[in-house]
């Protein structure tokens, strides 16, 4: 799928909207697990980023992990992060 190398390849060049699309496509394709390995890579490389982990996490029903991800995006500046944080 042209997509998924473009977003590969944007990924392995650190460039985090590759990655979260990547992760985006996983959870469509019902692989939460290559999902999270994407996420988590966006979260490592910036704060604002965890919010897609956050809610990976908070579907899965790690309510506890979720809430840090959500405050983590929140404080890093994603709005989304402080709404769903509640």
């Amino acid at each position: 799928d042209e997509a998924k190398s473009t977003f590969s390849t944007a990924c392995g060049k650190q460039l985090m909207a590759g990655c979260l699309n990547l992760g985006a496509i996983a959870l469509q394709q019902n692989n939460p697990t290559e999902a999270k390995k994407y996420f988590e890579l966006a979260c490592k490389t910036s704060d604002r980023l965890c919010h897609s982990l956050a809610s990976l996490e908070y579907r899965e029903g790690n309510l506890e992990k979720s809430k840090s991800l959500y405050q983590k995006s929140c404080t890093g500046g994603h709005p989304q992060g402080c709404t769903d944080l509640g």
